[in-house]
């Protein structure tokens, strides 16, 4: 069973070309998430836990949805993570969780895909970002056939003590989600439509319609889903959206 959350498609992209190879089930956490569905999984195959890095760490809610998950059949479970330069300590923080469930960790396989953090980067354009995820496909296909296999991903040395990393990643993470994410931080501009669509995509419901606009609640995970989904641009962050652009992922069709 392959489990993936995805803001803007980089994540899915993978998890859809993995679940593809294996003939293996899969599962949007998005809509785990979002619908309050049970977390209660169960396969006979091994379980892939497919998700992007935020700060250096898999997003708290999805390590809190690991963490309180009841995982049923098999025991063994894998880790992929999509990042845009550098993944920090979420193999070690991943490893403990899974660890302390009694389950088997498998490992953690890393995949450079293109970074869509608006906040802090300028967005590449279509072509660029089909360029970047072509040279992540090879890396996707190796890593389904350690899985086919019954193997476990290789550890890639970073040159960082664990100590020392685990440190450093605890202290970006926390910096990140004390001083970086503000949940009130979003604005509405008035190009919007009150389509729903950045109230469907938000995993955590923190979206309303009112009086035809979006307002936001104080839940928010920042995944940023809703900022890049809006099919008319109406939603900006601190105005770093604006300046830094848009990202969605290319469709299958125009990358392979």
């Amino acid at each position: 069973m392959i489990l993936y959350f995805s803001a803007t498609g980089n994540t899915r992209f993978a998890a859809e070309r993995i679940a593809a190879r294996l003939g293996d089930e899969l599962v949007s956490l998005n809509d785990v998430l979002k619908n309050d569905e049970p977390l209660r999984f169960s396969s006979q195959k091994p379980f892939v836990i497919a998700a992007p890095i935020y700060a250096w760490r898999l997003p708290m809610r999805i390590e809190k949805l690991i963490n309180d998950a009841e995982f049923c059949g098999n025991k063994k479970i894998y880790i992929i993570a999509t990042m845009g330069a550098f993944a920090g300590a979420a193999d070690e923080y991943c490893r403990r969780i899974i660890n302390e469930k009694g389950l088997e960790y498998m490992g953690f396989c890393a995949l450079r895909m293109p970074d869509n953090y608006t906040v802090s980067y300028k967005m590449p354009p279509k072509e660029k970002a089909i360029e970047i995820i072509r040279k992540a496909v090879p890396d996707i296909d190796r890593a389904a056939d350690v899985i086919v296999s019954g193997g476990s991903f290789e550890r890639k040395k970073n040159g960082i003590g664990s100590a020392v990393l685990s440190g450093l990643t605890r202290i970006a993470n926390a910096g990140f989600n004390r001083f970086m994410v503000d949940k009130g931080g979003f604005a509405v501009s008035d190009k919007c439509t009150g389509c729903g669509m950045c109230s469907r995509l938000c995993p955590v419901n923190n979206i309303d319609i009112q009086s035809g606009k979006a307002v936001f609640g104080r839940e928010c995970m920042f995944c940023l889903a809703c900022l890049h989904g809006c099919p008319v641009h109406a939603i900006d962050y601190k105005g770093k959206a604006k300046k830094n652009g848009y990202y969605r992922c290319p469709n299958s069709s125009e990358i392979l």
